[in-house]
């Protein structure tokens, strides 16, 4: 079984200051420089990545903009599905409006007279928020 990475072995900005090209390359130099089997690495980092898609499809969802029947706001939702190195890419997706996203997120014209709808910034702010969660789930799991 494999083990858990000490702090000692962690060297601060070793991961985040090169760039990866793929998912894949991102696992394999957790595992070599923790020493840990990739096939671990792949189920923690499902985990992490699976937990943090879903608190965002939330805090989306609390976000977005009512309306007259909630079903924009209600529609947001998580997909998972299999990558290149064997773990699972997840999207947050508005599954029912799913057309409404970028008319709500940016400026519009809208009725005959073609008047601008302000825009309702409810999705970039959240995906950034946790983008930054995310990298420091990720960092704490391996010893940062």
């Amino acid at each position: 079984m494999a083990r858990a990475a000490s702090n000692k072995q962690f060297q601060k900005g070793s991961l985040q200051s090169t760039t990866y090209a793929n998912m894949s390359d991102f696992v394999r130099a957790i595992s070599a420089q923790y020493n840990l089997q990739y096939g671990y690495v792949i189920k923690e980092m499902n985990k992490i990545t699976q937990k943090t898609a879903k608190e965002m499809a939330a805090a989306i969802r609390e976000k977005s903009p009512v309306g007259k029947t909630g079903e924009y706001a209600k529609g947001w939702t998580v997909y998972g599905q299999k990558n290149e190195s064997g773990g699972r890419d997840f999207t947050v997706y508005n599954d029912k409006k799913y057309m409404l996203t970028h008319l709500l997120e940016y400026s519009h014209f809208a009725g005959r007279d073609m008047h601008i709808v302000q825009p309702h910034r409810h999705i970039e702010p959240v995906v950034t928020e946790y983008n930054k969660i995310y990298i420091e789930r990720i960092t704490k799991a391996y010893g940062g």
